[in-house]
């Protein structure tokens, strides 16, 4: 098809191209960003209720983490973000999961400590991007 097409066949080639990824694109990122952030969170509140060194009451946690993790992601403000949005969404647990696994590999150390909690979970009957939970 490529050597009869005319300069609007590749035009219009193009552009479905770039429509078609473009898409796509926007849902691997949004799905990423989503599965970071829960589990960012997941991890802050997990730590702030029974971490090794357990964090104390006004002990600064996120601003003491943000220094260290110096990353414009990772800021004061988007760290307590991403607690708010892990203990509004905690419904989210076996997409996430599901997605990470798949994505990086159930052994992966950043979920290892989840893994065990997935059978635990109520199946899911949609991926992460289709989730809805209920407010």
């Amino acid at each position: 098809m490529a050597s009869n097409i005319d300069f609007n066949g590749l035009c219009n080639a193009i552009a479905q191209i770039d429509e078609a990824f473009e898409e796509n694109t926007a849902k691997a990122i949004n799905k990423n960003v989503t599965a970071r952030n829960w589990l960012t969170g997941y991890y802050i509140v997990h730590y702030e209720q029974n971490g090794n060194d357990r964090a104390k009451y006004g002990e600064k946690t996120l601003q003491r983490l943000a220094e260290r993790l110096n990353k414009k992601s990772l800021s004061y403000r988007n760290l307590r973000l991403y607690r708010q949005f892990y203990m509004e969404y905690k419904c989210l647990a076996r997409p996430v999961l599901e997605f990470t696994a798949t994505e990086f590999g159930a052994t992966r150390p950043l979920t290892a400590d989840l893994g065990a909690k997935l059978d635990v979970l109520p199946p899911s009957e949609t991926d992460l991007a289709n989730t809805v939970c209920p407010i």
